[in-house]
């Protein structure tokens, strides 16, 4: 590791900046840049509640993994290895491998590597920004980038955003989650809305829907996609709405020239994290990435840790492949399985939510639910299964830095198979994440 310069940690003693779900940002000048000390927290955030479950040690390990990630991508070196055999496990077709590789935007990672926001990790006790891998700390620095939030506001009585000073703007984060899906894990939004066209009933949105993935009539769980696909969400609305490509662009706020461009980015950049979770036998199945621009610069933004993608590791059940998961799905399935009671109510919120138009969101008739004694309060995450999901993170960071013990990812998977078991909900748990052979 190499000690790029330092900051004065005594910014931490203070109220934070920006206070997120599961970081606090800290605002502060670096070599005469505009920079956040980012500080990540033992907190999960899911079903957009906010933070209200804690993994042990994961905030050091989220953002250790975050800086072995974006130290990878910023390397040409690595880059200019990628070949074309490499990007044909992740392209169906020859032209589209040939494409790729040729591509000015794979030409230009082999000269530059990934252009990030990502400064160093921060040694949390000197405060040296540190360069280079084998990092551990809870603490990094990264450039910063104007957020340009839309305005909430109602339009014909109906709840809307107003993008118009975002569009406007020049340099930004765009207001947009970029998921690059190689596969179709169960309990994904992927999977859960072709099931839904289905139970429609609307055969043709259906299979519209697989075709633009490349599959056939039937969509099932635990396949692999044949060629990496783009999906996208909002980012700074009251919770994730999934958009078509006509609102892709349209939120971006850059030419389609520059949106394909970041297609081609992410993609590529995800060809290089998988290849990094495959070397300890771990499978990725999708992830979000964020992106700024800059004029014409465009910037890979915000975190890329667990709470960022889906990666299952596999153990056998039975006449089944089960797929465990090694980050934060593993929670949403917790709760899916064990309180679907609650997992419901969420939903109704959304529901009400949306038909009335309520200020604050969801979150708002939630709360007032609870306390009319209509929704059950947020359940406790199991101790000991918050642990197990601590030991998995842990074994994530491993992988991205060659250190993972053999064997160790198929024991963790076991321990939560049989953590299912004991609580007699394997059936449940098996429904949703196994393969049958």
């Amino acid at each position: 590791m190499n000690v790029v310069n330092s900051v004065d940690l005594a910014i931490l003693n203070t109220a934070p900046t920006l206070q997120g779900s599961v970081q606090q940002m800290y605002s502060i000048k670096f070599e005469g840049e505009d920079a956040f000390l980012c500080r990540a927290l033992d907190v999960g955030s899911i079903f957009d509640v906010g933070n209200f479950f804690s993994i042990p040690e994961s905030g050091l390990v989220r953002n250790s993994l975050r800086h072995a990630i974006f130290t990878n991508l910023a390397d040409p070196v690595g880059w200019r290895a990628l070949t074309r055999d490499d990007l044909s496990r992740y392209f169906a077709l020859p032209e589209m491998v040939e494409r790729v590789y040729k591509s000015q935007t794979l030409d230009r990672l082999r000269q530059e590597g990934v252009k990030t926001h990502h400064l160093g990790a921060v040694h949390p006790e000197t405060g040296e920004v540190l360069s280079g891998a084998g990092v551990a700390s809870d603490l990094v620095l990264i450039r910063e980038y104007p957020v340009v939030r839309p305005v909430a506001t109602q339009f014909l009585g109906s709840s809307i955003f107003d993008y118009h000073e975002y569009a406007t703007a020049r340099s930004k984060v765009l207001a947009l989650e970029h998921v690059v899906r190689l596969g179709v894990a169960g309990g994904s939004w992927l999977l859960d809305q072709y099931r839904d066209l289905k139970h429609k009933g609307d055969e043709s949105a259906a299979a519209e829907f697989s075709s633009y993935y490349g599959l056939g009539e039937d969509v099932a769980a635990w396949t692999a996609l044949p060629s990496l696909a783009c999906d996208w969400a909002t980012k700074f609305e009251h919770y994730d709405r999934h958009l078509d490509l006509q609102e892709v662009l349209h939120i971006s706020g850059i030419s389609v020239s520059e949106l394909n461009d970041v297609v081609d980015l992410v993609k590529l950049c995800t060809v290089r994290v998988e290849q990094m979770f495959s070397r300890a036998g771990l499978h990725l199945w999708d992830l979000k990435w964020e992106i700024a621009v800059d004029g014409s610069e465009v910037v890979v933004v915000d975190t890329m840790d667990q709470d960022s993608m889906r990666i299952t590791g596999v153990v056998q059940t039975g006449e089944a492949a089960c797929h465990v998961h090694f980050n934060k799905q593993s929670v949403r399935d917790y709760y899916r399985i064990l309180h679907p009671d609650w997992h419901a109510a969420l939903g109704d919120a959304k529901e009400i939510s949306n038909r009335q138009a309520t200020p604050g969101g969801f979150i708002t008739v939630y709360n007032d639910g609870v306390a009319a004694g209509n929704y059950p309060p947020i359940p406790e995450l199991d101790p000991g299964f918050a642990s197990l999901q601590g030991r998995k993170y842990r074994y994530v960071l491993d992988a991205v830095q060659g250190q993972a013990e053999p064997g160790l990812g198929t024991e963790l998977a076991r321990e939560e198979v049989e953590f299912y078991r004991a609580r007699n909900a394997l059936d449940s748990f098996i429904k949703r994440n196994a393969a049958t052979l």
